[in-house]
């Protein structure tokens, strides 16, 4: 696969670097975190990656329309700096704005971030990825305890899983934008049935405690 690397906005840039010497500050009075300071003092960029929410919408109409299909939308909401450190790549700084347009960092480190750099790495070898440039992103859909890469091109969108949802997708698996689309329909609507027998129960137990009470 050709990879192309996303170029983060100047933005992005100036607030990392403005964040930095409180990450310097808070590593060097916390040792136990297991990131040396040091590190942090010039930090090494290895990767930029735009994070993006997602949703999975189901169909409200039964009738059969041609968009009547389950819908996979996203919205870009962060930019996740990858740093590599003694320990290899194992630190990240997301970089996120909110609604008055102000900068907010959070520092991340360890496995997750090792890992998925691990995962890209893996992924840009992968044959069936070698026919178009694709620029990689981080999907993440927490109500469905989804994550995975998002490589896109102009006409293809391939999928890199981060965690097993079902039996259908692995970690590490690749899978097209349909593939990721029927598993994680099928496992929303899991979810809402779920969800409504949960309530069915609490409405029942409600129900009985007030027949108690009334007698």
């Amino acid at each position: 696969m050709s990879l192309k690397n996303p170029v983060a906005p100047k933005r992005m840039l100036i607030a990392l670097k403005q964040a930095l010497p409180s990450l310097y500050q808070f590593l060097q009075e916390n040792p136990h975190v297991g990131v040396n300071h040091r590190d942090i003092q010039k930090a090494r960029v290895k990767l930029w990656l735009p994070v993006y929410i997602g949703s999975v919408t189901l169909p409200k109409s039964k009738k059969k329309r041609v968009d009547a299909r389950p819908r996979l939308s996203a919205k870009r909401v962060a930019w996740l700096c990858f740093l590599k450190t003694r320990n290899g790549v194992n630190v990240g700084v997301e970089l996120k704005t909110d609604k008055s347009r102000a900068v907010h960092h959070q520092f991340q480190q360890g496995e997750p971030i090792h890992n998925t750099f691990a995962r890209l790495r893996t992924a840009s070898r992968n044959p069936r990825l070698l026919r178009a440039v694709y620029t990689g992103r981080l999907h993440s859909m927490p109500g469905l305890y989804f994550s995975a890469l998002w490589f896109k091109s102009p006409s293809r969108e391939i999928f890199a899983s981060l965690v097993r949802v079902g039996k259908e997708l692995k970690a590490g698996g690749l899978y097209t934008r349909t593939e990721v689309v029927a598993v994680l329909k099928d496992e929303l609507s899991r979810r809402k049935e779920a969800h409504q027998i949960i309530l069915a129960r609490k409405r029942e137990f409600a129900r009985g405690r007030k027949d108690e009470n009334s007698q």
